[in-house]
């Protein structure tokens, strides 16, 4: 799926005042709002000697590191186009009291548009209680850090078989919620219906996130992949004391899915779920997202710093236009993410496997799901109609960019039918 924003741009700001004139830094968050649906966007600007350099990231349409180019401030005003897809995509705002805002409009679209500056996560509101369920905050000291999360349990019973669930990349909480969108709570709402079914459940916030946003102490440039997989063992070795656990199994969404079954072994899981998961390395994804999107000067270029990262080294030598993806800070992270290979990793579990795939999912492909399935000698369990977020949606862009933010929107009924009887088996 081609994301709506997708070829070269004209970017003009303007300022309100003379102490607004330093162009803006950093990683600005906000989105695009049209009637019925809201689609979540992140610009990184990078200040130069004599001009401004910008990049744009579109997560829900998997578009990341798309060049905004040829930056111009004049005053009093924020304005920048692109020619997309679906015809020339308008931004028309203004600098006012630290957050762009202004008027979007493409084709016969009209709407508008936000982005904050760069601050510090705020922790998520606490969800709303379940009658059905029992919900009980919880929380795990690792290394000097605190990590809170959710233990959900029926109403019913003392000994359950549990699931770990570890939620997918970037600003997603326990949840399943993305700091810069409404919830979508598909995390909160499977770990409820789970437990409705006698099956309970611990989901966390990733240090970084939420609640443990204090935990990641050094900033990005001190995160690394295996950190993520590290703290995912230790809420394993928690689970496996706690009295109420009869059984442990790690269920991973998106990238929680190679997490999941990197700290499968070591945890002690009886079984692990794959929900969403890439099948192939990260390098690899990275191809692809960029194959045909970039010119193909800036694909060379991809290819020769993604040469470097394999290698385990860093590399200043950043293609021009994808400052966002490669910028030095996330570099490290890159480094130690792409050393795993999530085919290779799931063939080493030697416990029972369920590799979830919607057909629906504009973010991980059915290919990733039958590699992940063929890995683990397994069948995958393709559920027609699911998105990323777990929801029962179609393919168009209106509606799965509004199911991100839409909290109302029940999960596919499949994916907790076939989750309950495969847990069921692991008592």
């Amino acid at each position: 799926m081609k994301p709506i924003l997708l070829a070269a741009v004209i970017l003009a700001c303007a300022l309100d005042s003379p102490a607004a004139q330093v162009p803006p830094t950093g990683r600005w968050l906000g989105a695009i709002e049209l009637p019925g649906t809201k689609l979540p966007v992140e610009v990184v600007f990078t200040s130069q000697s004599d001009h401004v350099t910008a990049a744009i990231d579109i997560p829900p349409q998997n578009a990341y590191g798309l060049t905004l180019g040829n930056v111009e401030f004049t005053v009093s005003r924020v304005y920048f186009e692109l020619a997309a897809g679906p015809g020339l995509a308008v931004f028309d705002g203004v600098l006012a009291d630290s957050r762009i805002e202004g008027t979007f409009r493409q084709g016969g679209a009209e709407g508008t548009f936000y982005l904050d500056p760069p601050h510090e996560e705020e922790s998520a509101p606490p969800a709303p209680e379940n009658d059905s369920v029992h919900n009980e905050e919880v929380r795990l000291e690792i290394d000097g850090a605190t990590l809170h999360g959710t233990m959900t349990t029926p109403l019913e019973g003392d000994r359950f078989v549990t699931v770990l669930f570890i939620s997918g990349s970037g600003p997603t909480d326990r949840n399943g919620n993305s700091a810069q969108l409404a919830p979508n709570n598909s995390l909160k709402m499977l770990a409820e219906a789970l437990a409705e079914n006698g099956i309970a459940s611990l989901r966390y916030d990733k240090r970084g996130v939420g609640s443990s946003a204090a935990a990641l102490t050094g900033g990005e440039t001190d995160m690394r992949f295996d950190d993520f997989v590290d703290d995912a063992v230790a809420w394993c070795n928690q689970l496996r004391v706690d009295r109420r656990v009869k059984s442990l199994v790690i269920a991973g969404h998106s990238e929680g899915s190679l997490i999941g079954m990197l700290a499968a072994s070591r945890g002690g899981a009886k079984g692990f779920v794959s929900i969403a998961g890439a099948g192939r390395p990260a390098g690899v994804l990275l191809r692809e997202q960029l194959r045909g999107k970039v010119p193909a000067s800036v694909f060379e270029g991809s290819e020769a710093i993604l040469t470097e990262l394999a290698a385990g080294r860093t590399s200043p030598d950043i293609p021009e236009g994808l400052d966002s993806l490669y910028r030095p800070s996330v570099q490290p992270y890159l480094i130690s993410w792409m050393r795993h290979d999530p085919a290779q990793a799931i063939a080493r579990l030697e416990i029972p496997t369920l590799v979830v795939q919607g057909t629906t999912d504009i973010q991980i492909s059915e290919t990733d799901a039958r590699l992940l399935a063929e890995a683990s000698g397994t069948l995958p369990l393709v559920v027609a109609g699911m998105n990323h977020v777990l929801k029962e949606v179609s393919n168009d862009p209106v509606a799965q960019a509004k199911s991100y933010g839409d909290p109302t929107l029940p999960l596919h009924p499949d994916l907790v039918d076939e989750m309950v009887e495969f847990l069921a088996e692991l008592k």
